[in-house]
């Protein structure tokens, strides 16, 4: 069996709250500038917590949304100089021999024909961008843990498929579209007076582009390279799920179970980067603030990062991006895979613990490491 791939991020691109770039957003999050606004809806009386992109219009929805979010953060994560990357890269390895990977995360509550419509069209962008090469794609709906899902899968199909030498993925998802605004408001979802549990609904598209790398001299021989100092590495994902939901019905025992299974995928992904926790330079999730989250998370994280140290140690700075440009859906993950090289500009990060907790009872984890030197 061949040895498992490690990516190295690329490229990256983002359109969020804060602007249509992965920049803006890092710069938003840094600054701890909050994008949101109280909107009223014509469902309640009380004014609810969104995070539009100000570049869109309010009214529109489905399909058309979703692609006016996403177009500007695939222009970004590809711009002409890693066009011409991947190109030589395909020219060296003999042209047709070389495959570039791509898979599309849509939202679970878009329909079946608009996901279709979506996937063609962004098909059409990519061979436009890359003319020549074998792109072999794919669609996912999901919803929060689809980018972590995404790796698990990607990692699977380059360990398949070695020639893959480039992976694009690419996500985006709103609450800020009408009609989920409805439903959101409908089950009490939103952050409003009435509902402190609630959270922001937020809208984002992302990408990034992964070059499989090698992490030993067996991927070597199979042609990776190693990975170039001062880009991130995406180690193996973990994903762990529940038989029922954390939150809005999750009673206490349930998020007791919530804190055991966040705890194990917290330590697996650990594992997994052959990382222990005074490794990290930084934490990041979608933490929001809600109540139900700091219960789980708290102890989970007690657990973990205190483990084999034998006394509590302070934690390391937590990057929680929900709280400034809301819930992002199943572009939140690849949302903050996208700033991270323009938040090192900001900030010294090495290595970061990434998790999203799923309200339905989902989690996932990976490491992030910034590559520092040759190997």
């Amino acid at each position: 069996m061949n040895p498992h791939p490690l990516f190295a991020i690329a490229g990256c691109g983002a359109h969020s709250a804060a602007g249509s770039s992965a920049g803006q957003s890092a710069a938003s999050l840094q600054a701890q500038s909050r994008c949101t606004q109280r909107r009223a809806t014509p469902w309640q009386a009380e004014a609810v917590s969104l995070a539009p992109c100000p570049s869109l219009d309010k009214q529109s929805s489905g399909a058309q949304r979703l692609l006016d979010l996403l177009a500007p953060a695939l222009a970004e994560a590809l711009p002409p100089a890693l066009q011409m990357e991947i190109r030589q890269t395909a020219a060296r390895a003999g042209g047709t021999d070389m495959q570039v990977y791509a898979l599309l995360l849509l939202p679970d509550w878009l329909a079946p024909e608009h996901s279709a419509e979506m996937h063609t069209i962004w098909l059409d962008c990519l061979r436009a961008s890359l003319p020549g090469l074998h792109i072999s794609a794919h669609c996912l709906q999901r919803g929060a843990i689809a980018p972590w899902e995404a790796l698990q899968f990607c990692q699977q199909q380059t360990q398949q498929h070695p020639r893959t030498a480039y992976t694009i993925l690419a996500g985006v998802d709103s609450w800020c579209e009408p009609s989920r605004i409805g439903f959101a408001v409908h089950h009490h979802l939103l952050l409003c007076k009435g509902n402190q549990e609630g959270f922001i609904g937020g809208e984002a598209g992302a990408a990034v582009v992964l070059q499989t790398v090698a992490r030993d001299i067996q991927g070597q021989r199979l042609g990776w390279p190693a990975p170039q100092a001062g880009r991130f590495l995406l180690h193996p994902a973990a994903a762990d799920y529940a038989s029922h939901g954390f939150w809005p019905h999750g009673n206490a025992s349930q998020r007791a179970a919530g804190m055991r299974q966040l705890r194990h995928t917290l330590a697996q992904a650990l594992a997994q980067a052959g990382m222990q926790a005074q490794h990290l330079s930084h934490l990041a999730s979608d933490m929001d603030g809600s109540v139900w989250r700091a219960e789980i998370e708290g102890d989970a994280l007690n657990q973990v990062l205190t483990q084999g140290q034998g006394a509590a140690h302070s934690r390391p700075p937590h990057l929680q991006i929900a709280g400034m440009l809301g819930q992002t859906g199943c572009a939140g993950g690849l949302l903050l895979w996208s700033m991270l090289p323009h938040l090192q500009r900001l900030q010294n990060i090495n290595s970061v613990l990434h998790w999203t907790l799923a309200p339905g009872g989902q989690s996932a984890a990976c490491v992030i490491e910034r590559v520092t030197g040759s190997d």
